[in-house]
């Protein structure tokens, strides 16, 4: 408890604020601000003044943290850590602000936490190399070079992601022999492109055909017309994504002895492990069924004779429709197929 108290009056002295124009003195004045930009806000309901008063309270707090790394420097190894963490701090607040320049602020604040760090031995040295001892250049340049480094890595770990963004089929790609990315065994499989819109022409195949008289269904089949307009509806479900301009989408039907195979074939055109790129297959069975009606019972008016008496009655007659047939839709899971160099591609296009 002792300890404790001995902390909390060593934070107490911190910020207690010696004089009036100090870094202590910045603390209370962007609480002030936030404290105005919460009475706007809550309860008047001026948005842009409490957008307003919210954006000074952040820049005077900065502006206090950057006036206290000046007057207490964490200096490590020489450099200055706290300007390090300034940097960071600003390009935190500049991303909040755009966020579509987000990646480039952090893809330059490693070269930049360098560059201002490094500065103090600039002004030691009056600003000159050459003033420099060699131990000291030798020090700045690996400084300076290892946060480049870092920069570049976060550059390219910036457009690995925009690729698993925009092209999310690679995910579910062989990346064993990738020598940059390494992909954590998630708990499913990714799914690709390719098999969300296989899935949705599935979907769709059912709802049209599924429980359907038999000879409606096989009419539908048939017009290639039907099987074309189920594909852009289909394509929805990777529309948003640059990738659905790698995808070539086709059909095949084949006859069979009680109904029909369709085949519904998405090709990868895109970067693969393999060069020739993959063939991805869903087949989906569709045969006619017998469906039994149900025996419908009808009440029949009828009227006998009894003791010379007109005597209407109402026995229940049960009828029985002929059996019909209906369409049933069963389909497999996707299978994926490596295209060989001369593997011809025959089947129809959607």
């Amino acid at each position: 408890m002792k300890k404790l108290i001995q902390n909390l009056l060593a934070l107490v002295n911190l910020i207690k604020i010696p004089r009036t124009f100090s870094w202590q003195t910045v603390i209370p004045l962007s609480i002030l601000f936030w404290i105005v930009a919460f009475l706007l806000g809550g309860l008047v309901g001026n948005l842009r003044l409490h957008n307003i008063f919210s954006f000074c309270g952040c820049l005077v707090i900065l502006c206090g943290y950057a006036w206290f790394t000046v007057e207490n420097p964490l200096i490590v190894q020489g450099f200055s850590l706290s300007t390090w963490i300034l940097v960071e701090v600003i390009c935190l607040f500049m991303a909040s602000l755009q966020p579509k320049f987000a990646p480039f602020i952090w893809m330059i604040w490693p070269a930049l936490s360098a560059t201002f760090a490094a500065w103090p031995e600039f002004i030691a040295a009056e600003r000159k190399l050459k003033n420099l001892k060699n131990e000291q250049r030798f020090k700045l340049l690996i400084w300076l070079l290892s946060h480049f480094v870092i920069s570049c890595w976060i550059n390219f770990s910036l457009i690995i992601q925009d690729w698993v963004l925009q092209y999310p089929s690679i995910l579910a790609d062989d990346l064993s022999q990738s020598d940059f990315v390494v992909k954590i065994q998630p708990f499913s499989r990714p799914t690709t492109g390719g098999e969300r819109v296989l899935y949705a022409i599935e979907r769709q195949l059912k709802t049209k055909l599924d429980g359907k008289i038999w000879v409606v269904a096989e009419n539908w089949l048939k017009d290639a017309n039907q099987l074309e307009k189920l594909l852009p509806q289909a394509k929805q479900r990777i529309s948003g994504v640059k990738e659905k301009d790698l995808w070539k989408f086709r059909t095949k039907l084949a006859a069979q002895k009680t109904g029909y195979n369709l085949s519904m074939i998405a090709e990868w055109l895109g970067p693969s492990s393999n060069p020739h790129g993959y063939l991805l297959t869903k087949v989906c069975q569709v045969n006619p069924v017998t469906r039994q009606p149900t025996p419908v019972n009808h009440n029949l008016r009828r009227v006998r004779r009894k003791n010379n008496a007109r005597v209407a009655t109402t026995p229940q007659v049960r009828i029985i429709a002929k059996p019909v047939k209906i369409a049933h839709v069963q389909c497999q899971s996707v299978s994926k197929e490596i295209i060989e160099k001369n593997q011809e591609k025959k089947s129809p296009k959607v």
